[in-house]
């Protein structure tokens, strides 16, 4: 599915802002943390190659994370050019499976910062990472856990792809009081990766919720269903993306209304701290 849209500005109670590619990436205001999708196959702007996958530059000012690294090499690095991305500032990559449309960049983005990120990986999923990258520093993530100030991940979580077990963990901010959720496919499910950010943090609000949420082939039936608990778990806003799926993405857009958000290819979101 490609689309498009013109996000000019739009201020949540909580203080975060979406913000078009035209203001400038860098984090100069300080006390902010901005998050911009790098790599998906979603457009949300022009001027980025679009493919199969997702990726993710969270710029806390001084230093980043990049969560997930697309499928393409050459498209992810194509991107990071034209948003003008500094790799000097990567400290940290975390990859939420080891599926190639989330991970095939990997090699690409340690290559051009000489092997200096710590690389999270699901700890299931450490030993055959390993073995395709033995210059990287990998860490096995098992249980939820804090990245950094205000990052932190679930921890693996066990899916399902094709009958086969999968080991998947996604990552969150913290904003005071507020959670905000980011997903690559959510192949253990998003309304279990959401409740297990609320069961980690269950004094705080979960503001937002985006990425991959893995719902193509899925019955209406299954959306409601899937809806329902989502507001059950009194998540605010929803901003679903790369393989959720056409009508999964049109029911949410006209269930959720306004609290349904396009976060898809450039577009960037501020969240301060």
């Amino acid at each position: 599915m490609r689309r498009r849209t013109f996000i000019k500005k739009l201020t949540w109670g909580t203080g975060a802002l979406f913000m078009t590619h035209e203001l400038s990436f860098a984090n100069k205001s300080g006390g902010k943390i901005a998050v911009q999708m790098i790599y998906n196959n979603i457009i949300g702007d022009t001027g980025l190659k679009s493919a199969w996958g997702l990726s993710l530059w969270i710029d806390f000012g001084k230093d980043a994370v990049l969560f997930d690294t697309g499928g393409e090499p050459e498209v992810l690095w194509h991107n990071i050019q034209t948003c003008r991305i500094d790799l000097n500032k990567l400290s940290t990559v975390i990859i939420s499976h080891n599926h190639w449309d989330h991970i095939n960049g990997l090699g690409m983005i340690l290559e051009k910062t000489d092997y200096k990120p710590v690389v999270y990986i699901p700890e299931m999923a450490l030993r055959t990472v390993k073995q395709k990258h033995p210059k990287a520093n990998l860490k096995g993530i098992n249980e939820a856990q804090m990245i950094r100030e205000h990052l932190w991940t679930t921890g693996q979580l066990k899916g399902s792809y094709k009958s086969d077990a999968i080991y998947e963990q996604a990552v969150f901010i913290i904003n005071n009081g507020s959670l905000y959720i980011f997903t690559g496919c959510s192949h253990p499910g998003i309304v279990e990766i959401v409740a297990k950010v609320k069961q980690t943090h269950p004094e705080k609000q979960i503001e937002f919720a985006a990425g991959g949420f893995h719902l193509g082939g899925h019955t209406l039936g299954q959306l409601k269903d899937i809806s329902v608990k989502l507001r059950k778990l009194d998540v605010k806003k929803i901003a679903p993306s790369h393989c959720t799926g056409d009508q999964a993405i049109e029911y949410f857009k006209e269930e959720w209304n306004d609290r349904f958000f396009e976060f898809y290819l450039r577009n960037r979101l501020e969240i301060p701290v």
